[in-house]
């Protein structure tokens, strides 16, 4: 059975440093969260919102987690006015999934659009 795990972020500001351990914090807590290996993985499509200019989150999975066999890719997310700033969104396809329910990760501001998912305090 393929399933669909989403995930959110933010950064505070548009540095690479940040956006690399960003987007390694919310793929590691995904996959310890959801008991999942890297065979799971179908593949996972990253937004990120108009202000983040540079790093891409999927080269940093890639460098840091070695996730160099799943396909990913990350596009802009749409300009909303008064939209979440800053953000990491991620769509995970999985497959085979050990837990019978997903969960969903959310992190840090990001917890403001779905907060039935987050999984930190507010910040």
């Amino acid at each position: 059975m393929i399933k669909a795990i989403r995930t959110a972020t933010t950064v505070d500001q548009d540095l690479p440093e940040l956006i690399k351990a960003a987007s390694v914090e919310i793929m590691s807590l995904m996959l310890e969260t959801n008991q999942l290996k890297l065979e799971n993985i179908i593949s996972v499509f990253f937004s990120i919102t108009p202000d983040l200019k540079s790093f891409n989150p999927a080269t940093a999975i890639r460098e840091n987690l070695d996730w160099t066999e799943i396909p990913m890719i990350c596009f802009q997310e749409a300009f909303i006015e008064g939209g979440l700033p800053y953000c990491i969104r991620a769509l995970i396809h999985v497959q085979n999934c050990p837990k019978p329910e997903i969960k969903h990760i959310y992190l840090h501001k990001a917890q403001s659009l779905r907060s039935e998912w987050s999984q930190v305090k507010k910040i």
